[in-house]
């Protein structure tokens, strides 16, 4: 067993099949208050044969027991198979694991999304309540982060200029030159040169700053959009 912790957070590996181990994991919920346990994936907590049905619902039967008794949440994790069978199938492996899950959450890449950006999130069980609506898309911004929201350039460009506009606001007032603009949020985070000026063009393509040319000047001036 291995345990890590960092926040109110913590890792633990073990055989589930280990009376032992989840005797240990027990305690460890219950000394820590941990509200919500992650098997992530199910097949690194077992040495038995997922394709095996009776052994496989005794080790689920036996790991839910211990999280109920500890008043935790469970979310395991498990995967299809290759060859394409979905969670309501069974997932890889025994049919008894979906017949065990009271709720089963399928996630999979959006057709023509292979760099994982946009994933179809679809409910396709639930034992205590009826599912209303069954499938959303997910989309992952730069930070990956899930939102509903379709992720546009627009919303790309908003997000790199958050620095420039926190900059102008704290200023109080337009900025007369970039060279200005630059210098105050170099001073006011760690960002370089080169970023600063991404980061100010990113503003102003996303209409969060308005720049205006300085009549008689090579400069312009910049203010936060109305």
């Amino acid at each position: 067993m291995f345990t890590a912790q960092m926040h109110n957070s913590g890792c633990v590996t073990g055989d589930i099949g280990n009376d032992d181990f989840l005797t240990e994991m027990g305690d460890i919920i219950k000394e820590q208050c941990i509200d919500v346990v992650i098997i992530d994936p199910l097949i690194s907590f077992i040495k038995v044969s997922e394709n095996d049905n009776c052994k496989m619902r005794e080790l689920l039967d036996n790991l839910f027991a211990v999280i109920k008794s500890a008043n935790a949440s469970l979310i395991l994790v498990h995967h299809v198979s290759k060859s394409g069978n979905t969670y309501s199938q069974g997932g890889r492996g025994a049919q008894a694991i979906s017949d065990w899950a009271p709720n089963i959450i399928k996630l999979s890449h959006a057709r023509g999304s292979k760099d994982g950006k946009k994933i179809i999130f679809h409910h396709e069980k639930a034992r205590n309540f009826k599912i209303k609506k069954t499938e959303l898309t997910l989309y992952r911004d730069e930070n990956l982060w899930f939102t509903t929201d379709p992720i546009t350039d627009c919303n790309i460009l908003e997000e790199k200029g958050v620095l420039a506009v926190k900059a102008l606001q704290d200023h109080g007032k337009p900025f007369n030159s970039q060279k200005d603009f630059i210098a105050a949020m170099m001073s006011s985070s760690d960002v370089k040169k080169t970023e600063a000026q991404r980061r100010i063009t990113a503003a102003v393509e996303s209409g969060s700053i308005i720049a205006t040319d300085i009549p008689g000047s090579r400069s312009k001036s910049y203010a936060l959009s109305q």
